[in-house]
């Protein structure tokens, strides 16, 4: 299991098709809800590099193939934004 921490905010940016922020939502934990949790934290963090190879092993286990690798050989872009790959 990797190892896990408790976030005191969570803050969601909002991005528009030209890749700016339009906007963001701020949350933290609050007195004023019953969910208990949510008084002290709001989010739990992980590190993807603990995180995705510990996801992986029951994906793997139920029947998944695992690649670790892949190979683009042809990307289609529209200024900075990818529109198509094919692999």
């Amino acid at each position: 299991c990797p190892s896990m921490r408790a976030g005191s905010a969570a803050r969601n940016y909002f991005v528009n098709k030209e890749g700016i922020v339009a906007g963001y939502i701020m949350a933290r934990p609050t007195e004023s809800v019953s969910y208990e949790p949510a008084k002290s934290w709001i989010t739990m963090n992980c590190y993807r590099s603990e995180f995705d190879p510990w996801l992986a092993e029951f994906a793997v286990d139920a029947g998944a193939e695992l690649k670790t690798s892949t190979l683009i050989t042809d990307l289609l872009k529209k200024g900075w934004q990818s529109l198509w790959c094919s692999r």
